[in-house]
């Protein structure tokens, strides 16, 4: 009987402490992220303009805006770096 109890207490335990570390580290990665703000400022700096849309998925932004020859294109963006590591014409 003690024994499943004292199992039962360090696996709650180490339950709560691992929870505390995955949201600590969460915390830790979303402050690393740049605000869309920031991004903004910086695909519009490279000539990117008439941006409709913005969304921020794994660390990364997705930009819809148009080029500076004038075509609708979809930006991939780091989200750390604010580097437009891929373009999408559509």
């Amino acid at each position: 009987m003690r024994f499943g109890f004292l199992a039962a207490a360090l696996l709650a335990a180490g339950l709560a402490t691992a929870a505390a570390h995955a949201q600590q580290t969460s915390q830790t990665a979303a402050a690393d992220i740049l605000s869309v703000r920031a991004v903004l400022d910086k695909v519009e700096a490279q000539g990117y303009r008439d941006i409709t849309e913005v969304e921020r998925e794994d660390g990364r932004y997705e930009v819809k805006a148009t080029d500076a020859d004038g075509r609708r294109v979809k930006i991939h963006v780091d989200g750390r770096t604010g580097e437009i590591v891929k373009t999408e014409r559509k």
